[in-house]
């Protein structure tokens, strides 16, 4: 007896010291200049650039325990606090990342090392863009949401936290991440809020000296006649309603750190894919997705979380030509974590479900044949339209493939201009589950990001004012009673 009690000492003793740490690794809230000073404990940190070739960014880290609950309110709202203060000054390119499996907000996390080379990138390029275009570039602000990615310290041994820390990253999810993604799409609403103001008083002015400069007459009667489609055209051409700013949201999420999106936002997604934007009765225009894009790379949910999303975009079947990605789903063909266990593990958890074993159950989202809309793979003329607007704007039905960042991005069978992509991607550009780092796949994710948070202004030259009438059945007629 004696003997067993020691043994099980000896495994309570080895377990505990395997466990991964608990701890808040940002603790301190003020802002801290990178790389003036060592900021591995700052929350809020400005790095400057590297050279002079490139630009510089801000990195906020918000994290959250394994309830879902925030490590410290605080530091949420020393983040958001300077959002706002950098909004009140100009406008934004606020990228939000949810780390997946095995990583943490622990300095030197390499998911942290790469959504900084991301940023810097976008940080770049906006400099690029924005001086092209004549209007000042917006301050790229990159926030990373930390949890414990981890639940064993391990080493190799930690593959075997796969189910117990994707049931983590649900509960995550469906904590106070939807608080934290709330408040920085606000920041973006904010912003929107004040330019229909503007253009409000701008619109008025102009209506006001109008009225000056013609005699109008009292009687004036509009004979043209009322249509589906004049009635979906006139509230776009003079209303202030659609007008949106220039600071713009994304946001991304990594393996669990997908799951840990989906369950955050998934049911706001549903529900802004049916209420489009405008809201006019009998008119659909284009749809708006939570922020401005919201990427998903080798995520590890089951296909059916999609399910509604799916159904409602493929069933609306076609899209206007201003309407841009609202949803990016990036899985590799390679990713045997969501590809193989994932879904061997869905047969042993679902096993006493009725239908539990159907497809969409027990595969993952992007391993689930049905419900993938593109294909992507190396573009082997390295061909790219130099116009990426022009690109996705080109995607008709007689255009499947569109060359962008040196790939090719391919339609399956659904509809033109859908904003909610699906896509299974070749082994060559990403190779596994953890493998998101490689240079052409951050340059096309770096594009989409640019293509989503195009400048209103920019979208005009795809006619960013056109919406399609619904065709709405005649009602049936009544069922007479049989005497």
């Amino acid at each position: 007896m004696k003997l067993s009690h020691g043994i099980l000492f000896i495994l309570l003793t080895y377990a505990l010291q395997g466990c991964a740490p608990y701890e808040q690794y940002r603790t301190e809230y003020s802002l801290c200049r990178s790389p003036q000073k060592d900021c591995t404990k700052s929350a809020l940190q400005w790095h400057d650039p590297e050279t002079s070739a490139e630009s510089g960014y801000f990195l906020g880290f918000v994290e959250f325990d394994d309830q879902g609950d925030l490590k410290d309110r605080r530091q949420m709202h020393a983040v958001v606090d300077h959002l706002y203060t950098e909004a009140a000054k100009k406008d934004l390119l606020m990228v939000v990342f949810i780390h997946g499996w095995h990583h943490t907000a622990r300095p030197n996390d390499g998911n942290i090392e790469t959504f900084q080379k991301v940023l810097s990138k976008i940080a770049t390029a906006e400099t690029i863009e924005a001086g092209k275009a004549g209007r000042p570039a917006r301050e790229v602000m990159g926030i990373y949401g930390g949890w414990r990615g981890d639940s064993l310290a391990l080493g190799p041994l930690n593959v075997i936290t796969f189910w117990d820390r994707k049931n983590t990253a649900s509960e995550v999810g469906h904590g106070d991440v939807t608080e934290l993604l709330s408040r920085i799409e606000l920041v973006k609403r904010t912003k929107d809020s004040i330019a229909r103001r503007d253009a409000a008083t701008q619109q008025l002015t102009r209506i006001a000296n109008d009225a000056k400069n013609k005699k109008q007459s009292a009687n004036s009667v509009n004979d043209e006649p009322l249509t589906p489609a004049s009635v979906c055209a006139e509230p776009t051409k003079e209303s202030t309603t659609e007008i949106s700013s220039n600071t713009k949201l994304v946001v991304v999420g990594h393996s669990f750190g997908g799951l840990v999106v989906q369950s955050a936002i998934g049911q706001i997604l549903e529900d802004r894919a049916i209420r489009t934007k405008g809201g006019n009765e009998g008119c659909m225009a284009d749809v708006e997705g939570f922020g401005n894009l919201v990427v998903m790379i080798n995520p590890a949910f089951e296909a059916q979380q999609y399910s509604t999303l799916r159904n409602v975009s493929s069933e609306r079947k076609s899209y206007p030509p201003q309407q841009l990605p609202a949803l990016l789903i990036l899985t590799s063909k390679g990713d045997d974590a969501t590809g193989i266990a994932f879904p061997l593990g869905r047969r042993f958890s679902t096993v006493f479900e009725k239908d539990g074993w159907k497809g969409e159950n027990i595969s993952a989202v992007g391993h689930y044949p049905p419900y993938l809309t593109h294909e992507l793979y190396k573009n082997p003329s390295s061909k790219t339209d130099p116009n990426l607007l022009s690109s996705w704007a080109k995607d008709a039905p007689s255009n499947k493939k569109l060359a962008i960042a040196g790939l090719i991005l391919e339609r399956t069978k659904d509809g033109s201009r859908n904003p909610y992509l699906n896509v299974s991607v070749t082994q060559d550009l990403i190779e596994d589950h953890n493998d998101i780092g490689r240079p052409e796949i951050i340059e096309f994710i770096k594009q989409m990001i640019l293509l989503s948070t195009t400048p209103d202004k920019d979208r005009n030259s795809i006619n960013f004012y056109t919406t399609t009438p619904v065709s709405v059945p005649a009602p049936a007629d009544p069922v007479q009673p049989k005497p």
